[in-house]
């Protein structure tokens, strides 16, 4: 699939869409969506969850930008340009999710040399205790499983899994992650530790602590919340939760870097509308999904959309255009037409 994806990214560069799409947006705000940049050679996640970029390929996407005029802002200046209606034109904000201390390592130094800036949404109970992400530790834990079966019990029964080959681990981390992501968060919690997972996994997983995210430059490298737990905010049931996971995770961080944190990231992009007035009530001034397109002074800051990235440059090049979001709309209308 993803080759059928990479083709079409191909015929919108040489028709010249990318150009097109790419002028036609040039007053909309672009926010990029990045997870970690790891060492070069990094493959562990090639072909099933590109999530943590190269050095050099993190470099390319900055060199590209900067090559067609785009500047790279914050989400501060984003919110004071919309406040005085000032026209934002080729505008940029870059973002990590999750808190990985390979960004720190990796992508602040090529910030500078570009003389850019980004916001990294941190998982404050994983900096604070050292631990993994839950969705690296079952990645973990499904990759290195010495049987060629898998059994995960839930609370609803037993599932058996196949990792016969390495499509099928894949195939198994998706589904557990998938079921777990359906779960009240401390059911979530509870089955998570009913696995027994081993702690240990690749040092490119692991989540800057407290003093790296107090000694980072923040001129460079804002820091802002992504919950407690990165639990699956919709989730979410009671108010104690929702105290918990967004507004001790900003409390926490705050005291951490010593300012402000007045921003947030929906895990997994999982919000309604509870979840944004929580947002508000926390008093943050923006919150950013994982829903494709561009934003514009007219955009809701709690419903921020970004454009993902992966090891694709050439999808980059169309996703930061807008022209294959417009053409993947098209197919689905088409599809749904047809139906």
């Amino acid at each position: 699939m993803k080759t059928v994806r990479v083709c079409i990214c191909w015929l919108l560069k040489l028709s010249g869409a990318n150009w097109l799409f790419r002028h036609f947006n040039r007053h909309r705000v672009l926010i990029l969506w990045y997870h970690g940049i790891s060492q070069e050679g990094f493959d562990l996640l090639k072909g099933y969850d590109e999530r943590h970029l190269s050095p050099s390929l993190f470099r390319r996407h900055l060199r590209f930008l900067k090559a067609r005029g785009y500047q790279f802002i914050s989400l501060d200046e984003y919110l004071e340009a919309c406040s005085r209606s000032v026209a934002l034109h080729k505008s940029v904000v870059i973002t990590f999710d999750d808190g990985f201390q390979n960004v720190i390592e990796n992508a602040v130094p090529i910030l500078r040399e570009a003389q850019a800036k980004a916001i990294m949404y941190v998982v404050v109970e994983c900096a604070k205790s050292n631990q993994l992400l839950w969705t690296d530790r079952i990645e973990f834990w499904v990759r290195h499983h010495q049987s060629d079966t898998l059994q995960a019990k839930f609370s609803d029964g037993i599932v058996n899994y196949s990792l016969t080959t390495a499509r099928a681990r894949e195939i198994a981390m998706r589904d557990i992650k998938k079921r777990l992501r359906k779960m009240a968060d401390r059911e979530r919690q509870v089955t998570i530790e009913r696995f027994a997972i081993p702690k240990e996994s690749a040092a490119v997983f692991r989540i800057a602590n407290f003093s790296e995210l107090k000694n980072v430059d923040h001129g460079v490298l804002q820091i802002a919340s992504h919950t407690m737990n990165h639990p699956n905010c919709a989730n979410l049931r009671s108010e104690a939760e929702f105290n918990e996971e967004i507004g001790h995770s900003k409390m926490e961080l705050q005291q951490v870097v010593g300012s402000q944190v007045r921003h947030f990231a929906y895990p997994a992009g999982s919000y309604n509308d509870r979840v944004v007035a929580q947002v508000k009530k926390f008093a943050y001034d923006t919150a950013v999904t994982t829903e494709a397109g561009f934003n514009d002074a007219s955009s809701d800051p709690y419903r921020l959309k970004r454009v993902g990235t992966n090891g694709s440059f050439i999808m980059f090049q169309a996703m930061t255009s807008g022209s294959y979001f417009f053409l993947t709309q098209v197919l689905r209308r088409r599809k749904r037409g047809n139906t």
